[in-house]
């Protein structure tokens, strides 16, 4: 898979020592192309927001 477009939006601070922890979602899956999201969260605030678009290459072996 090759990375057709990722977006990134920042909702609020991390400080040193935070733990981040990412929620990855596919929402979407054609036979070409991934679409997904990650929610980046410290504790239960949603902190950083990723969308990205992806284009399969080649067959995909583990089911998404």
């Amino acid at each position: 898979m090759v990375t057709l477009s990722l977006q990134g939006q920042f909702l609020k601070s991390a400080y040193a020592g935070d733990v981040v922890e990412v929620l990855p979602q596919i929402v979407r899956k054609t036979r070409a192309l991934i679409f997904a999201r990650g929610d980046f969260m410290v504790g239960s605030d949603v902190i950083f927001v990723a969308t990205s678009t992806w284009k399969v290459l080649g067959q995909i072996e583990t089911p998404l």
